[in-house]
């Protein structure tokens, strides 16, 4: 649905008042210095999120256009970053994926897709999602491979649920070759949409703490050979001490991950992981203009802010481990 501005009749200009006229003609007094104070970072953060609001309501969009599959939208990399969406609920998966499930993961490439930022932009960005370690939280080192364990259980309702604080522990240590999770903090019930990641102190250079902020979710079955799809929208903020006195690092990383699970045999599954990530406001502020001190451009800014410039790929076998039982009581959040 394209929005469209009503044109405003042009108002008959006003006579001058006395008291303009007489500032007009008083010329003798050198004019005052205009005493308007810096922006902050708070008044520069709204005048860019009115910025990207102005772009998305006013970015055209082709009218009565049918939302395209999952699978579809996966299989043509259209995987654009949600603006606005209602809290979602949490994600439940096939009853097949019940279990614990041991797994080998394998990085099987990347890619830049946008056709507006160059490579050679990007690859200079460490803010860009992937290019540092556990700026995925789920993927500690995209480009490491390696084995490790996954667990799925039945939640409260019956339904099939994934054990985060399981899986999100099991990931990190197997990817960075080491202990460095020290607790998850999950309440699914009570507030699926937040987790709190506590690094042990000196794991990981830079980062003590990891906040997850799930945006957006979305899951679809195949009809034609019953694959699931799982898709999520996540905000990662990372925090830790920094080489500044009294500031602390705190990095924003935005992407999304749709993951896809094919029931291979009773107790196999052939799964994939796509990830897309995304740049933030401010960086695509920088990206959209021509040069220093230039005018960004607003119509590329929405897209410069919601298209991946990154994909990563990822295969995953995954076979039930002998010792699972159909019952398993998903691991507390400590």
């Amino acid at each position: 649905m394209t929005l469209r501005m009503a044109q405003r009749s042009a108002a008959p200009p006003r006579a001058p008042g006395a008291a303009a006229l007489r500032r007009s003609r008083d010329l003798s007094q050198p004019p005052r210095a205009a005493c308007t104070p810096p922006e902050t970072a708070a008044v520069q953060s709204r005048r860019l999120a009115l910025s990207l609001a102005l772009a998305a309501v006013s970015a055209p969009r082709p009218a009565a256009a049918a939302v395209a599959a999952l699978w579809e939208r996966v299989d043509a990399k259209q995987l654009d970053k949600v603006l606005f969406s209602a809290p979602p609920a949490l994600q439940t998966y096939p009853a097949w994926l019940e279990g614990t499930w041991d797994c080998v993961t394998a990085f099987a490439g990347y890619e830049f897709p946008s056709q507006r930022i160059s490579k050679e932009r990007l690859v200079r960005d460490p803010s860009v999602p992937g290019f540092l370690q556990l700026s995925v939280m789920s993927l500690a080192d995209v480009g490491a491979g390696g084995t490790h364990q996954l667990r799925f259980t039945v939640g409260a309702d019956g339904r099939v649920v994934e054990d985060r604080v399981f899986n999100l522990r099991s990931v990190a240590d197997a990817q960075l070759r080491k202990r460095c999770v020290q607790s998850v903090e999950y309440a699914p019930q009570r507030e699926p949409n937040r987790l709190t990641v506590r690094l042990l102190p000196g794991a990981v250079s830079g980062t003590e703490r990891v906040e997850l902020f799930f945006n957006g979710r979305e899951s679809a079955t195949r009809p034609s050979d019953g694959t699931f799809y799982a898709l999520e929208c996540t905000r990662q903020v990372s925090l830790g001490y920094s080489t500044q006195f009294n500031a602390p690092r705190v990095a924003v990383t935005d992407y999304e991950q749709v993951w896809t699970y094919k029931l291979s045999g009773p107790d196999h599954v052939l799964a994939t992981l796509v990830t897309a990530g995304y740049v933030q406001p401010n960086e695509a502020l920088a990206y959209t203009s021509q040069g220093p001190g230039a005018t960004p451009q607003l119509g590329q800014l929405l897209s410069a802010a919601t298209e991946p410039v990154v994909l990563y790929s990822h295969t995953v076998d995954m076979r039930r481990t002998s010792a699972t039982t159909a019952n398993a009581e998903p691991e507390e959040a400590q």
